[in-house]
């Protein structure tokens, strides 16, 4: 059996090599994979869930309630806003994790930013996460009646 000369071995492993092209291929496709599947097993979440679409309540101040998939560790934060008038508000982390856990929140709105008024209502939230390579965001709407 003929013993490969170094010369042959290196002549394989210049880039550009059809060996080197593959595992470059091979190596993206398994990143890219993973990548994907811990997106899909991590998928973000946010509900208001303190108020029904379509329900009454008083012109004025309101707090709205609602849970995410955030937690104490992960780099998310939940906003509100009502009717589209920006910019949008922080919410209040009540997760058991602390000041950073948005996994349960709450927002009042005062006449601060903008109170509820007579007619509908459009209450919004907000869920954005610091992540690599893109931020990630969800939101949840719910009409309600002044």
């Amino acid at each position: 059996m003929k013993k490969a000369s170094s010369s042959s071995i290196n002549k394989n492993l210049r880039a550009g090599s059809p060996l080197v092209t593959l595992e470059i291929i091979l190596l993206t496709a398994i990143l890219t994979n993973t990548t994907a599947y811990a997106q899909i097993q991590n998928p973000l979440g946010l509900k208001i869930t303190s108020h029904e679409q379509g329900q009454e309540v008083p012109v004025g101040e309101l707090t709205i309630s609602g849970t995410s998939t955030d937690n104490a560790t992960s780099d998310c934060i939940v906003y509100a806003d009502v009717n589209d008038i920006k910019p949008f508000q922080n919410a209040t982390a009540t997760g058991p994790g602390g000041a950073n856990d948005y996994s349960n929140w709450t927002f009042t709105y005062t006449d601060n930013y903008q109170l509820i008024t007579n007619g509908t209502n459009e209450l919004t939230a907000k869920l954005s996460c610091v992540s690599s390579p893109t931020n990630l965001t969800k939101w949840s709407s719910v009409i309600v009646v002044g």
